[in-house]
């Protein structure tokens, strides 16, 4: 199959299969993709290299990141309904924000390290933004 044919694309085995230009194309059971050597997009996926366990903690870290922000975001309603709201406050709520974003950007589920340190920092954060 030349997944950059110009044909109908069709489920069916017998019928030619054609992409429109640049564009992936299912085609019998498999996506194929221009962009990429043999046409497959599986054929980019590497393997995973960490594990259930390991899964799990990154997926308690985003968990409790989503909580802190939740708490966050309760301090920065409650400043903005104010009726004179506290620049400070609202620019910590920003910037707290800002840092989590890019905290969770660089997490990674192979870095048990750097995942137990941001649940560990998400509970302390979790006790301050809920006491504020």
């Amino acid at each position: 199959m030349n997944p950059t044919d110009t044909s109908t694309a069709s489920d069916d085995p017998g019928q030619p299969v054609v992409a429109v230009q640049d564009q992936p194309v299912y085609h019998e059971g498999r996506l194929f993709h221009p962009g990429f050597p043999d046409g497959s997009l599986v054929s980019r996926v590497q393997p995973r290299t960490w594990t259930q366990q390991d899964s799990v903690n990154y997926e308690v870290a985003q968990e409790t990141t989503n909580q802190v922000l939740g708490a966050i975001s309760a301090v920065r309603g409650r400043e903005e309904n104010k009726p004179q709201p506290d620049q400070q406050i609202l620019d910590e709520c920003h910037a707290a924000c800002l840092a989590l974003a890019q905290r969770d950007r660089a997490l990674r589920p192979t870095d048990s390290a750097a995942v137990a340190a941001a649940i560990e920092s998400n509970q302390q954060a979790l006790t301050h933004w809920r006491n504020r």
